[in-house]
């Protein structure tokens, strides 16, 4: 199969990003990983709350919208 976008490369270039990120990641002080997990906790937090508040399911749109047709005869 034909791929429209392979990554330039493979495997040298992801493999290198990989270590360059974990180089960078061990020379961070205990500041930055603290603001790290923080926000690490409170991104998923809000997106959960946003997401229960603004579910289709709870405010019941799901059954208005799923009105299902009567069946007609089979062709």
């Amino acid at each position: 199969m034909r791929r429209p976008f392979r990554v330039p490369f493979s495997p040298v270039l992801p493999i290198l990003s990989a270590v360059l990120c974990l180089y960078l990641a061990t020379n961070l002080n205990v500041a930055a990983w603290l603001r790290f997990v923080v926000w690490l906790v409170l991104g998923p937090a809000v997106y959960a709350g946003y997401g229960r508040r603004h579910a289709r399911i709870a405010t019941r749109e799901v059954v208005r919208d799923a009105e299902v047709p009567e069946p007609g005869p089979i062709p």
